[in-house]
């Protein structure tokens, strides 16, 4: 139970790489910009289906903030899902050390939302935070910039279009076994 780092680095190779079987992935990444803020959370299982998935469109003061709303939109959607266990990939260090430590940040707009993350964290019994690359990190990075850009459709976990399940298929075929 609880708060655990799954890896600093990001793997030598970056791949989306899928969980345990009994273990679902949340990717989650933000797409910013002063005029928008695109966030996406994308739910996936160890065969790389997609299991669930949130976007939102809102408006965000720093990059970091961004990431830090991101994260909280997927453990949100974890709530949403029966699991016993949760790994979250962010590619943002700085968020992971701030989520994972009790470190401080320049940007002091992120240090509520940290706060928030980890008392929503409470409900979720074992869940771990990695460091990804953002090349592993591209469903969510595309779902994102679709949410910025207000592209993305309503239905796009059972209806994904065509850009986001291109992706899908290539991290479920080029997952490391």
């Amino acid at each position: 139970m609880g708060n655990q780092l799954v890896s600093l680095r990001p793997p030598p190779k970056p791949k989306w790489s899928p969980p345990l079987p009994s273990q679902i992935k949340i990717n989650t990444d933000a797409s910013w910009t002063l005029e928008g803020t695109g966030l996406a959370a994308v739910a996936r299982n160890s065969s790389g289906s997609l299991v669930s998935g949130k976007v939102l469109f809102t408006h965000a003061s720093s990059s970091l903030v961004a990431e830090a709303l991101a994260v909280r939109l997927g453990v949100q959607l974890a709530l949403s899902i029966p699991s016993t266990h949760f790994l979250f990939e962010i590619d943002s260090l700085q968020l992971v050390k701030l989520l994972t430590h009790s470190t401080t940040s320049t940007d002091w707009a992120v240090l509520p939302l940290v706060d928030h993350i980890r008392a929503l964290t409470v409900d979720l019994g074992s869940f771990s935070w990695g460091w990804t690359s953002r090349i592993a990190n591209q469903a969510a990075d595309h779902i994102a910039l679709l949410a910025r850009r207000r592209q993305c459709p309503a239905d796009w976990v059972r209806f994904p279009p065509s850009s986001f399940t291109h992706i899908l298929l290539y991290d479920a075929e080029h997952a490391p076994t």
